[in-house]
């Protein structure tokens, strides 16, 4: 499978955490710190398997810089007040 498609699938991943941590936030009230955990336990989980499903680094960086992005956005839109919305100030 190409390194492409590959990335395209662990974001598809990804994003999905994103958005189910996010509605399960928001329908449950959940406290903000245990979605944000949850999201940093199944995020580490995936990239356990980075080095046997990436061939190359450069694509790595070109996947890290994209989610930078989108955490940026969703924090300064509040779309991600599942993982962002904590009372503290945080920087990952």
């Amino acid at each position: 499978m190409s390194n492409i498609i590959t990335a395209l699938i662990v974001s598809s991943v990804y994003i999905t955490i994103f958005i189910v941590s996010e509605i399960i936030h928001r329908k449950t009230k959940i406290p903000t710190e245990w979605t944000r955990k949850s999201v940093h336990f199944l995020s580490a989980v995936i990239a356990i398997f980075f080095p046997l499903i990436f061939r190359y680094t450069l694509t790595l960086f070109i996947l890290a810089l994209s989610f930078i992005g989108i955490l940026i956005l969703g924090e300064r839109k509040r779309m991600l007040d599942s993982i962002g919305g904590v009372d503290r100030e945080t920087r990952g």
